[in-house]
């Protein structure tokens, strides 16, 4: 008994260590895995004929022959599943839509602010559902929540037959939909994760994050500090709105006690930039940045508008294009969820 629960357990094993190569890797052939994994060939073909059929790993082309048969190819499945990121902050939620090798598939913005818990669990369950019909199977889901933002108020009542028990979040969303789900703190995903890497500095500078919406925080003497009463605030409504940026800038202004000037622009061609310029404007006659750290890419930010911001700005404000890590951060998670589904796939192959 105990040495059939032994061989069942190295069989397991084995199947790890393959598929864990695997997905690190871009495809290899069966005889790359023995010699990488350290497993026999004939265990190899074992594990991975069973993968095949499943269609967690697929087999892609034929490589050269040495002279006997040609060596095929495999490569770890990326569109098996999809794993949902679920990024949840005080300026809003969005999810994001990942395959399985870590590559960004899509992203929607669902809430403005922060909810009530009930209506952002009423929402994440529609918004999975609607895209498990629409995509390939969600295998997982990672939330990823801004600290302390739902402290003592983040349980969930949920429908058990005829009666409700409470549940944190991501048990309520994993009960609900029989999908996996997990948990992790946002301090690695949001701007305090950027002020940590600048954190040996002590002058006045600012982060502008330029993702699904754009968002500003500003660090005086080394500390960060709060603006109407948040760590960092969202600015993707009020660029264009001069009234509403008004308001923003008299914030700003009681913040530090002094008035600002009203900051004149030559006609521009992007209304974007403008916007963006004369609320850094303000921000650097208030506090007397040194410098402006972009974060981001893609549409949001690019090489084009960096030089228009150069042109506009105060030549004193130093502008730095920093690629936007949160999305590699985030990229990490998904590669550490994944981890965690090996052995559901092992399960699933029958081995």
């Amino acid at each position: 008994m105990y040495k059939n629960i032994s061989q069942k357990q190295i069989r397991k094993d084995n199947a790890r260590k393959v598929l864990q190569l695997l997905i690190k890797s871009d495809s290899l052939t069966r005889k790359d895995i023995a010699e990488k994994s350290g497993v026999s060939p004939s265990t190899v073909t074992q594990i991975i004929t069973p993968l095949i059929e499943q269609g967690i790993v697929i087999e892609i082309k034929e490589g050269e022959s040495t002279g006997g048969r040609k060596p095929i190819f495999i490569q770890f499945n990326k569109n098996y599943g999809r794993i949902a990121i679920v990024d949840i902050s005080d300026m809003g939620t969005s999810v994001y839509l990942f395959d399985l090798k870590g590559n960004q598939l899509s992203a929607e913005y669902l809430i403005k602010g922060k909810v009530k818990i009930q209506t952002l669990y009423d929402t994440v369950i529609r918004c999975v559902k609607k895209k498990s019909d629409t995509e390939n199977q969600i295998v997982t889901i990672g939330l990823v929540v801004q600290d302390g933002l739902y402290r003592g108020t983040d349980t969930i009542m949920v429908e058990l037959g005829k009666d409700y028990a409470p549940m944190s979040l991501e048990a309520a969303i994993s009960t609900s939909l029989k999908i996996k789900t997990s948990k992790v703190s946002s301090k690695n995903f949001s701007l305090e994760y950027y002020i940590n890497k600048e954190k040996e500095r002590n002058d006045n500078y600012c982060f502008i994050s330029m993702t699904n919406r754009v968002s500003i925080g500003i660090v005086i003497e080394g500390k960060k500090i709060d603006i109407a009463g948040k760590r960092t605030l969202d600015i993707t409504d009020i660029i264009n709105d001069k009234n509403f940026n008004s308001k923003v800038i008299l914030t700003l202004e009681k913040t530090r006690g002094v008035h600002t000037t009203d900051y004149k622009l030559e006609d521009q061609k992007d209304m974007f930039i403008i916007g963006l310029a004369r609320i850094i404007n303000n921000v650097h006659t208030l506090f007397s940045i040194s410098e402006i750290m972009l974060l981001g890419d893609g549409e949001k930010l690019n090489n084009e508008m960096v030089e228009m911001l150069s042109d506009i700005l105060p030549e004193d404000i130093n502008i730095r294009r920093t690629k936007s890590e949160s999305k590699d951060s985030l990229r990490l998670y998904v590669q550490a969820l994944v981890e965690k589904l090996i052995p559901d796939f092992i399960e699933h192959a029958h081995i």
